[in-house]
């Protein structure tokens, strides 16, 4: 009976990542419990309403050597919710086993994995490995009917001084301009420019996104993401205005960068590290290849 009410909200949780998902794209879906009303009739659900996906083998043997796994279930028994009397998996679907849907379900549910406490020394795990099959569509261009229905568009609130946000085109143009960078996708908060990954982006930021009640959101903002920090700080500000690269981000900006980067030898890196280095005014005279660029940030190399 426990699983009877675990198992709506089991196949809705399933559904969801199911429409996250890319095209090819895989998804693994696994419990620590050994009711098929949890594991097997959730799958069965799935591969009904979502016609893009397909039951796929597992690969539990190549990645886990040694450990013993068995098929899944196509039939199991089970609590009818009115007199509490036991039946089947066939009894409950009755004819609709016998349509080819249903067969080609049951047939597929043995590429399912059970994985038994007693047979390893451990835990009982369930795995099922789904894949989307649909050709170059997304996942929710192939949703039932009933759940392609316009819905709600809201707004997200406005954004705080403490969300990072889109970089100004102005400081994008200052540093493709002073340091040769190409545009990436960049965010600033308060003093600091971060670097973001492009999956990042597109899937967190940019990306539209669905509510827990059946709205969505536009894209190009964090909601409701709890978003304490995304990327890498690379760049500094002061009033605005860009200062430098940051030494955090160097390990990545550095090898980017097409200007203000100069050759030293490795005696001056001594002094610098001894001393402090050169004055402004004397640096042209230590690194000739510094020319005018006495102000501002320069990233020195040996």
């Amino acid at each position: 009976r426990a699983g009877r009410k675990l198992n709506p909200l089991q196949v809705a949780l399933v559904r969801k990542g199911a429409m996250l998902l890319a095209p090819g794209g895989r998804m693994v879906y696994s419990t620590c419990s050994m009711d098929p009303i949890e594991n097997e009739a959730v799958v069965a659900e799935i591969l009904r309403t979502c016609e893009f996906l397909t039951l796929v083998d597992t690969e539990i043997d190549e990645k886990c050597p040694g450990l013993v796994s068995r098929e899944g279930m196509s039939t199991w028994s089970q609590l009818s919710p009115k007199s509490g009397e036991e039946g089947t998996f066939s009894d409950r679907d009755g004819a609709e086993l016998l349509s080819p849907e249903e067969t080609e379900i049951a047939g597929a549910l043995p590429l399912c994995r059970r994985i038994w406490g007693d047979e390893n020394d451990s835990g009982g795990f369930f795995v099922a490995a789904f894949k989307h099959i649909g050709d170059g569509e997304v996942a929710t261009a192939l949703m039932p009917t009933s759940e392609m229905a316009e819905r709600p568009v809201s707004q997200p609130p406005p954004p705080t001084k403490n969300h990072e946000l889109p970089t100004t085109s102005d400081v994008l143009e200052s540093i493709s301009e002073e340091w040769g960078v190409d545009y990436e996708k960049m965010f600033t908060r308060g003093s600091k420019v971060y670097t973001i990954s492009n999956e990042i982006h597109d899937w967190f930021w940019a990306g539209e996104r669905m509510l827990r009640r059946g709205g969505r959101l536009p894209g190009c903002h964090w909601h409701p993401f709890q978003v304490v920090q995304a990327g890498l700080p690379t760049w500094e500000l002061r009033k605005g205005i860009l200062q430098r690269p940051t030494s955090k981000g160097m390990h990545i900006t550095g090898a980017k960068l097409s200007r203000r980067v100069h050759e030293i030898e490795s005696s001056l890196l001594t002094e610098i590290l001894q001393k402090g280095g050169p004055e402004k005014e004397d640096a042209a005279e230590s690194i000739s290849s510094i020319g005018d660029e006495t102000s501002g940030g320069v990233v020195l190399r040996f």
